[in-house]
């Protein structure tokens, strides 16, 4: 990241047209997402291990098991 906030600028420019792509082929309105994009610097190794046990257990949402989830 060369300068502050472009990275935010990226994603923002991304998802907005990746949204209008998606809304004109399924005929839909709106944002895809809640919520803006966020970027925090990982400091520790905990807060990386935090993480990467939070997406790990996202698909428990929507499986219930993570065993049952095909792309874990």
């Amino acid at each position: 990241q060369k300068e502050k906030g472009e990275m935010g600028k990226f994603f923002q420019n991304l998802n907005s047209k990746y949204a209008r792509r998606f809304n004109e082929k399924y005929r839909e309105k709106g944002q895809m997402w809640e919520g803006t994009y966020c970027a925090n610097i990982i400091k520790t190794r905990n807060e990386i291990e935090n993480i990467i046990h939070y997406i790990h257990q996202n698909p428990i949402d929507i499986v219930g098991n993570t065993k049952d989830y095909p792309y874990s």
